[in-house]
């Protein structure tokens, strides 16, 4: 097979369902192959509702100075849920016989495009697969994270409807 190190950028919605369906078609068979399922979490204000770290917010300044550990544990237990919410996701999505070969990871960047396309260079993915929202006509057609992603990867692209 082509591909052996697919990305797979989701969040859960259906675009991102049919995502996964294809990058598990075009895998199919393939033993070795390997999909990463990645989501994007873009900013501390999500960890900070999602656990409750933020009550340490100075009233004066309305910002809080946080050390290296404190953040750490923010996007560690952010990560955690997000991960088991991911899980249930997809398992409805990766037959039984794909699920060893499925991996969910979290990814914390400035932007869902700045994140997925960082991931693939570390990962060393060969494909990115990715749905298209295309919540605006701007960018024409595509989402305006696809059409980062579409532009700017080093590899193949596939932007799933």
């Amino acid at each position: 097979m082509l591909y052996k190190n697919v990305l797979v950028a989701y969040d859960k919605s259906e675009p991102a369902n049919h995502a996964l369906e294809a990058a598990l078609e075009l895998v199919q068979g393939d033993a070795e192959a390997r999909i990463n399922v990645v989501s994007v979490l873009t900013s501390m204000e999500e960890a900070y509702s999602f656990t409750g770290f933020g009550s340490g917010l100075s009233s004066e300044t309305g910002s809080a100075a946080l050390d290296y550990e404190t953040i750490n544990a923010i996007e560690q237990t952010v990560a955690a849920r997000q991960k088991d919410e991911l899980e249930k996701a997809i398992d409805v999505v990766v037959p039984a016989n794909a699920k060893d070969r499925v991996h969910i990871d979290i990814e914390f960047a400035p932007s869902p495009a700045a994140g997925l396309l960082s991931y693939a260079e570390r990962a060393g993915s060969d494909l990115i697969v990715m749905g298209n929202r295309g919540l605006g006509a701007l960018r024409g057609l595509l989402g305006s994270v696809s059409f980062t992603v579409l532009r700017s990867a080093p590899i193949p692209v596939l932007i799933v409807k």
